[in-house]
Formats: C-alpha cells, sequence, structure tokens
C-alpha cells in the first residue's frame, strides 16, 4: 500500500504541476497577445506623430518660400529705387523706397513666421515615452511570471 500511496502522490503532483505549466503557458500567451497590441498601438501613435511633424514642416516650408519670395521682392525694388533715386524726381523713387520698405516688413514677418513653425519640429516625444513604458511593462511581465 505504500508503493500505491507513493505512486497516487507522485500522480497528484504531476498533475498539479502540469496545470501550473498549463497557468504559466497561458499567462505568457496572454503577455504576448497584450505586447502584441500595445506593439500595433505603438505603430499607429508613431504614425500619427509622423503625420503632425510632416504637416508642420510642410507649413514652416511655405513660411519660409513665403519669406523667400518677398525677399526677393524687396531686393528687386530696392535695386529699382536706387535706380530711379539716381535718375528721377524725388517723388517717383520715394515711392519705390516705400514699397521696399513693404515688402522688407513682410519678408521679416513671414521669416518671423516660418521660424516659429521649424521650432516646433522635433522628435516623437509621445511615441519614445510610450515605448520606454511598453518595455518596462513587459520587463515586469516577464519577471514576474519567471519567479
Amino acid at each position: 500500500m505504500t508503493t500505491n500511496g507513493n505512486r497516487r502522490g507522485v500522480t497528484e503532483e504531476l498533475r498539479r504541476g502540469r496545470q501550473e505549466a498549463k497557468g504559466i503557458a497561458a499567462e505568457i500567451g496572454e503577455i504576448a497577445a497584450d505586447f502584441q497590441t500595445l506593439l500595433r498601438q505603438e505603430v499607429q501613435l508613431a504614425r500619427a506623430e509622423a503625420q503632425q511633424q510632416v504637416l508642420l514642416g510642410v507649413r514652416a516650408l511655405a513660411w519660409g518660400g513665403s519669406a523667400a519670395m518677398f525677399g526677393f521682392v524687396m531686393l528687386i525694388f530696392l535695386f529699382v529705387g536706387a535706380m530711379l533715386a539716381l535718375d528721377l524726381v524725388l517723388d517717383l523713387w520715394i515711392a519705390a523706397f516705400i514699397t521696399a520698405g513693404i515688402a522688407l516688413v513682410l519678408a521679416l514677418a513671414a521669416a518671423l513666421l516660418a521660424y516659429v513653425r521649424v521650432r516646433r519640429l522635433g522628435p516623437p516625444k509621445k511615441t519614445i515615452e510610450s515605448v520606454k513604458e511598453g518595455v518596462e511593462w513587459a520587463q515586469t511581465q516577464l519577471s514576474s511570471n519567471a519567479r
């Protein structure tokens, strides 16, 4: 009877071990599924942030282009104004310099707006933080299940 009792004890322990192994496998499967979901969400976040950065870059480029255009127009008016100042009466060249001054103000305003937009550009901070948190979470889950 002692042998039969030992067999039952060993069999029972094997059953418990199998159940525990199945439970651990199920937990690891859940962690893997959660990690896959987390990775998909990270990719979606990265895509959204990248689109936002591209939009900011396009806007900055547009304002920079405006600044360049107004700057070019300003140079034209400055040269025309200087030429007319030497050649014609006071009224015409004053008008040319006033026009060049307006173009200069517009070019400076567009350049300032472009500068402000470019300063907003940067790495996807939310995605980087979220990935770090996800990696830390996965490490904690794996280390707690390894025990």
